[in-house]
Order: C-alpha cells, then sequence, then structure tokens
C-alpha cells in the first residue's frame, strides 16, 4: 500500500499487543504482531525521498507532507514500545517534518499539518515552544473568522496534545473550549484525507490526555464506537485513529 495505507495498518497493532489479549484472547497473537510492524516500517524505508520525507507510493521522489508526518507520529509510537526504528532513517524524517514548521502556513489544512508536526517533534522529545506559541495565536485568530476552516478544531486539539507533550499540560488545558470543538462536516478525498470520524478520534485522544476526567468522555467513546458498528469508519486512517 502506499504511506497513509502502511501506516494505518501498523499503528493500531503498537497498542494491540498489549490490548488484544482483553479484546479477543488468542486472536492478535504478538509474534505475529511483532513481523507485521517490522515489516511495515522497511515498506516505510522504501519510501524516502532525497528530502527525508516520505513519497505516498515507493519509488516516487515527491513528499507527502501529511503522510510523512502521520508516518513519524507512527515511528515515535512504534520505537517507543520496542520496535527497531533505523537510527538514519528516523532522524532524516524528523529533520523534515522539523522543515515543514519553518513554513508560513496558510489557513486551514497547512495550520492543521504544522500544528500534527509540532506534536509528533514534541513527541519526541525536541518541542519547539516558540513554534507553538506562534501557532496558538494563528488557531485562535481562524476561529474568530466570520467562517472559520472547517479543522480549525483539529488543529487546536494537536496543538494541546503538543503543549501536553512538551510537559505543558497547563497550556494544554487552556487551548480546549468549554464547548467542545465539533468534528469537520465534509470528508476530504484529499490533502490529509481527513473526515469527521478522525476528528472525533483526535478530540477524545486529546481530552484521555489533557483531560482524563472530563464528564464527556464516556459518551465521546460512546459515539466512536456506535459510528463503527454503523459502518462509519469509511477510510484506514478512520480506523487507525478510532482504534488509537
Amino acid at each position: 500500500g502506499c504511506v497513509e495505507q502502511t501506516t494505518s495498518q501498523c499503528f493500531p497493532l503498537v497498542y494491540l499487543s498489549d490490548l488484544g489479549k482483553q479484546i479477543a484472547p488468542g486472536v492478535f497473537e504478538p509474534d505475529s504482531i511483532r513481523r507485521k510492524v517490522q515489516s511495515g516500517i522497511l515498506q516505510l524505508i522504501g519510501m524516502q525521498t532525497g528530502s527525508g520525507g516520505l513519497a505516498m507510493w515507493p519509488g516516487e521522489s515527491k513528499d507527502w507532507p501529511w503522510g510523512s508526518v502521520y508516518a513519524a507520529h507512527f515511528l515515535v509510537e512504534a520505537e517507543k514500545a520496542g520496535y527497531q526504528v533505523p537510527d538514519d532513517f528516523k532522524a532524516r524524517l524528523m529533520a523534515y517534518v522539523r522543515t515543514l514548521l519553518a513554513q508560513s502556513p496558510q489557513p486551514g489544512d497547512e495550520v492543521e499539518l504544522q500544528a500534527y508536526a509540532a506534536y509528533v517533534t514534541a513527541l519526541a522529545g525536541k518541542p519547539d515552544r516558540a513554534v507553538l506559541q506562534r501557532l496558538g495565536e494563528i488557531i485562535d485568530a481562524e476561529s474568530k473568522f466570520a467562517n472559520p476552516p472547517e479543522n480549525v478544531g483539529a488543529a487546536r486539539m494537536q496543538l494541546a496534545l503538543a503543549w501536553a507533550a512538551a510537559g505543558r499540560n497547563d497550556l494544554a488545558e487552556k487551548l480546549l473550549p468549554q464547548a467542545l470543538p465539533a468534528p469537520r462536516a465534509h470528508r476530504q478525498l484529499g490533502g490529509n484525507f481527513g473526515s469527521p470520524i478522525r476528528d472525533q478520534a483526535l478530540l477524545l485522544t486529546t481530552l484521555l490526555t489533557v483531560s482524563p476526567d472530563n464528564p464527556a468522555l464516556p459518551q465521546l467513546a460512546e459515539r466512536l464506537a456506535a459510528a463503527g458498528q454503523n459502518h462509519e469508519w469509511l477510510s484506514t486512517q478512520d480506523n487507525a485513529f478510532a482504534v488509537m
């Protein structure tokens, strides 16, 4: 598959190694999961371009920024879980992710991309607090637009996760509005392939990380699970973020 499909197939497996025995004993065999994840990492290595980013498909030379950040997120979490990620591959990819933070974003997808990149770099232990502050100002400004971008709520959640990963949960909590952001209304068929389901999963992840006693959590979890039962998880990325 492409970089997004490969990442989406492997990302939940990092967690299923531990959770599988609770969900379905005997189905998620740890050695098989480990082989699958390591195979996915090798596939991603074959998609790296000269700039350090990842192409959408093996053998291509054009970077896909969102796919690169998404794969970097997976690799950071996989390495923390004990999987082997070659140092040179990861270093070049993370350097590419940091270059995305140096650009002046346009409202919409680019702000969401930078917020995600900022979260991934913070997870990797190298938060850029100046970038986080700048993104916070941009997101606040976008939220006040007469017609704010559909994904401004997702960008806010990514930024909150970034501050939490940087050790500033107090600043992360300030990004959570009393009226929790609604998921985007439309599924994107290009760009970063955003969707209402991914936004719901991201909000749930953010609250579990930043505000685990939030009273909205049970209802949000039930809503996301019900969407899965109703066959509304329509993409590999929906599946991955929902399972995570």
